[in-house]
């Protein structure tokens, strides 16, 4: 008996086991969107990783894949980029250094006697004029100076000398000034308010200003125009002024004070993606650049554009024309398709021999960059002579665009409202 109860539970197993087998059979063998009913998620058409985006594989046929990146619309003809003042000058500046309030020299027939002053200067090699100013009191007779040890004075000292030039080729960080009185007799030198009188030239020659553009801007550039305004600080020296652009000479002549706006236009090609540089360079003069801008002439061709290829296979298969079925048609029409003006009609004629449904769509998907809040996406979609237009929030945009594209060559420009970031464009067989 319990042989019996063995055999028949052995024989239940063997059922159980070749019933699962012929499902699992079963379900490999049916259409893929019948077994998508049955059990959903098993699709092999796309693989969602979460949220929206979907990476497409294999069994789906890519007609174009880019990655546009940032879109800007150029809602104005032009766009502005404003600079800073520029200050330049080459001029000259005084300054003074006390040596003393007053000092006497005595005068002896057998010696001479001095004075010594020490002293420090900066930027000397900048020094254009030094100069020795005091005020006789009373004395009479030659007065020695020595700078650094050298005689660079011997003469009376009279009120129409002073200031006293001393030359400048013998001065250092760290100098000596020396006053000698000249033997005899007499009364002795007193000397008041000696100072040394510094003319320095002060240079800020050279300055520059950097402006970048976007890879849009520079494919859509169409002209630039540099403007400014000059002030002339002071009228005592003329210079001239030079300007370049990306190191290459965009302008080289005299400084005219009071000229009014001035303006450079300026070729595309003299600019680039990325940074650019002015620099502005004078020889002398004291000037102020004013109201600095460069204004950039920017055409539609910056927007992003992509062309795509549809063979005849796909094109037959998203309009209805299916196959051998088409072949078909032509030969029992009796009729020249030569055109694509003509293929729908020769289907109508021969639409009760076959089916001649399309059985795939072409999809134009975005996706865009994922940033907080619900930034609004707006863009026209310009593809061959059509215009579609999207106004969106998602982190995705898709449409059947099936109805716009042609056999052979396609063109697909984005056309944005607002500023957004498109990470990947793609368009698919559906």
């Amino acid at each position: 008996m319990k042989s019996k109860r063995g055999e028949a539970g052995t024989n239940i197993a063997a059922l159980i086991l070749i019933t699962a087998l012929l499902i699992v059979l079963y379900i490999v063998s049916i259409p893929v969107d019948l077994r998508e009913e049955l059990l959903p998620g098993t699709s092999s058409g796309g693989i969602n990783n979460g949220g929206d985006r979907i990476d497409f594989i294999d069994s789906e046929k890519v007609l174009l894949s880019a990655f546009p990146g940032e879109v800007t619309p150029f809602g104005e003809e032009s766009v502005v980029k404003e600079f800073v003042p520029v200050l330049l000058y080459s001029r000259l500046e005084k300054s003074t250094i006390d040596l003393s309030k007053t000092t006497t020299l005595e005068k002896s027939f057998f010696i001479e006697n001095d004075r010594s002053f020490e002293f420090d200067l900066n930027d000397v090699e900048n020094i254009e004029k030094f100069e020795l100013f005091l005020f006789v009191v009373k004395g009479k007779g030659k007065v020695k100076i020595e700078l650094n040890g050298n005689l660079v004075f011997e003469d009376e000292i009279e009120s129409s000398r002073i200031p006293i030039s001393l030359p400048i080729n013998g001065l250092r960080n760290k100098n000596e000034l020396k006053l000698i009185s000249s033997r005899g007799f007499g009364d002795d030198y007193q000397l008041n308010d000696i100072k040394l009188i510094v003319t320095t030239r002060s240079n800020n020659k050279v300055a520059s200003r950097d402006f970048s553009l976007t890879d849009n801007e520079k494919n859509g550039l169409e002209g630039l125009t540099l403007s400014y305004f000059v002030n002339c600080l002071s009228l005592k020296e003329q210079g001239r002024l030079s300007m370049t652009l990306n190191n290459r000479l965009l302008f080289n002549d005299f400084v005219f004070c009071d000229s009014g706006l001035n303006k450079i236009d300026i070729s595309p090609d003299r600019v680039k993606s990325g940074l650019n540089r002015f620099e502005f360079n004078i020889d002398r003069g004291d000037y102020q650049l004013d109201d600095i801008q460069v204004e950039l002439s920017i055409g539609e061709i910056s927007f992003p554009k992509y062309n795509f290829q549809v063979d005849d296979e796909d094109f037959d298969r998203t309009t209805g024309l299916c196959g051998t079925g088409f072949d078909r048609c032509i030969r029992e029409c009796d009729f020249d398709c030569g055109t694509d003006s003509c293929f729908d009609r020769c289907t109508e004629d021969c639409e009760f021999d076959f089916d001649c449904k399309g059985d795939s769509n072409i999809i134009l998907r975005l996706d865009f960059k994922d940033e907080r809040g619900s930034k609004i996406k707006r863009a026209n979609i310009a593809i061959n002579e059509d215009t579609v237009s999207f106004d969106v929030v998602d982190s995705f945009y898709e449409r059947d665009i099936s109805s716009f594209v042609r056999r052979g060559d396609n063109a697909i420009k984005i056309i944005p409202k607002t500023s957004f970031e498109i990470e990947r464009l793609t368009i698919f067989l559906e």
